[in-house]
């Protein structure tokens, strides 16, 4: 059996968060950013194995077939979805 694994987490959450006001929705952001991982990785029958900090594991191969595949659309999906809906940040 092969199984693929994606990773992904947003780019310099700590340190945003930490230069950001008391005021700030970091965790509205936060929330909103995993959302669209989970989404992306379940729309290509992936499963999300794993959340922490500020980011997913998504897995493929286990038990569907075809993992490769499956895994490249859902970081294409990411990419497109980021570029077209940028997450906020007050910097």
């Amino acid at each position: 059996m092969v199984v693929t694994v994606l990773t992904c987490q947003m780019r310099d959450f700590i340190g945003t968060s930490e230069e950001e006001s008391p005021e700030a929705p970091v965790m509205e952001r936060l929330n909103g950013s995993l959302s669209v991982m989970m989404d992306c990785i379940g729309e290509h029958l992936g499963l999300v194995e794993r959340i922490w900090n500020c980011g997913v594991i998504g897995i493929w191969g286990a038990p569907h077939f075809d993992g490769g595949r499956q895994a490249s659309q859902a970081g294409n999906g990411l990419c497109s979805r980021y570029k077209e809906t940028p997450i906020s940040s007050s910097r």
